[in-house]
């Protein structure tokens, strides 16, 4: 396998392969590739699941609602924790024992169910907390294969690119995971796609864990850990705020597209179709983006990436028919999975290799955690102004205001230009 990344290496370096060529052909790269998907498959199974499975008990929508977001919330919550704790320990250890504890746990939700909603809930809150961190092993497995050198030029692209991959198998999870929900509840309870999400999210835990490319390396427990972990690094807290706007937009487009197709269409599809869309070009978007990685400074990349998701947001205000609103939501979604790629790329380059699970860690928290804020704000103002407009502007701008601190760090005050390694992909410094 050396002699091969080797050569692969070198091949990227004179241009005679694309790098997601080049990813492919690794053994290990496809493997992270096939078990990202795999293990994370629960993650976009669980959230339709459980609610299937509260409503199926008698309750509403509205029980449901804040049985998931319980779910998520404390999964958000103990995140950064959790990440310091793989940092301690290694990333292995803890998805050994989380991968079966949540299977466990999630699956005890069925049955909790049907013992009341005050069950439902403390199970939901077990469970969210003892979610593996499954994306920030694998994304600190990426950012790892190719060493620790920042300014080589194939190892910069080649991070960029198997992020931007990264990205899109996790968008994939939120496509084929509702899907699979559907086919299974339609010869069964909804009660057993949630223990088979569970079980995926388990068993998945285990395939990461002795994945040879996982990182064993730990703080040796008399090395005192900084209180602020990552956070402490300079430019990391500016791209940890980027990845919460960008969590809040995420969340109040989810439901103002919602609320915008319930007022335009009588079937009941429609959401669904919209927002698929926005996913489907979000996954073009993402393997574009690993396929050529841009040959600029990725903060500037990011910050064009953040101008087209608020512009395309903003239009969204303006769309009055369906079909409007399909393509500027597929032109949109294109710039989603280089964006999450870019600011993940720049982190893992901005913290040193000990606190890197802790900070791939917070940048899936924060953003799990704004969007349920974001869809809430989002539900407020479409019953306050009775419809998504304003929804639809107030989260565009949530994002533009994101370019602050990201563009301008000296009117900011955020982020200075010494901060944060401007990683490129074109040429070495």
């Amino acid at each position: 396998m050396s002699s091969l990344f080797n050569r692969g290496m070198d091949r990227a370096r004179s241009g005679q392969c694309r790098v997601p060529s080049y990813l492919a052909s690794v053994p290990s790269g496809r493997r992270l590739l096939v078990i990202g998907a795999m293990s994370r498959l629960g993650m976009g199974m669980t959230p339709l699941a459980l609610i299937l499975s509260v409503i199926r008990t008698g309750n509403g929508f509205g029980a449901a609602g804040v049985a998931t977001g319980v779910y998520g919330l404390a999964g958000a919550g103990v995140g950064p924790l959790v990440g310091r704790l793989m940092d301690r320990l290694g990333p292995s250890l803890l998805l050994r024992i989380m991968g079966p504890l949540n299977m466990g746990l999630t699956s005890g939700i069925w049955l909790a169910s049907r013992s009341g909603l005050a069950w439902t809930y403390v199970a939901c809150g077990l469970a969210g907390v003892t979610y593996p961190p499954l994306t920030a092993a694998l994304r600190g497995s990426w950012a790892g294969l190719f060493g620790e050198e920042r300014s080589a030029v194939p190892l910069a692209r080649l991070r960029a690119s198997a992020l931007a991959l990264d990205a899109v198998t996790f968008e994939l999870v939120f496509l084929l995971g509702p899907a699979l929900v559907s086919a299974i509840v339609s010869f069964a309870p909804p009660g057993a796609a949630l223990v088979f999400a569970a079980f995926v999210t388990g068993a998945g835990s285990l395939l990461v864990a002795v994945n040879p490319l996982l990182s064993s390396r730990s703080t040796p427990p008399s090395q005192r850990t900084h209180p602020l972990g990552p956070l402490r690094m300079p430019g990391f807290g500016a791209l940890v705020a980027t990845s919460g706007a960008l969590g809040i937009t995420f969340g109040a487009v989810t439901v103002a597209v919602t609320a915008f197709a319930d007022r335009v269409s009588a079937n009941s599809g429609t959401a669904g179709f919209l927002l698929a869309l926005w996913g489907l070009g979000s996954i073009i978007g993402g393997g574009l983006f690993a396929r050529r990685p841009p040959g600029r400074a990725l903060q500037t990349v990011l910050a064009v990436l953040l101008c087209l998701i608020a512009v395309s947001t903003l239009l969204l205000a303006a769309t009055s028919g369906p079909t409007a609103m399909g393509v500027v939501l597929g032109l949109g979604g294109l710039a989603v999975a280089p964006a999450v790629a870019a600011y993940t790329t720049l982190a893992n380059s901005a913290v040193p290799a000990d606190v890197r699970g802790e900070a791939n860690t917070l940048l899936v928290a924060i953003p799990a955690a704004t969007q349920a804020l974001g869809s809430w704000i989002a539900g407020l103002l479409v019953a306050r102004f009775h419809g998504p407009q304003v929804a639809f502007v107030v989260a565009g701008a949530v994002t533009a205001t994101s370019l602050l601190w990201l563009r301008w760090p000296r009117r900011a005050g955020v982020l200075r230009s010494r901060d944060l390694e401007e990683v490129r992909t074109d040429n070495p410094r």
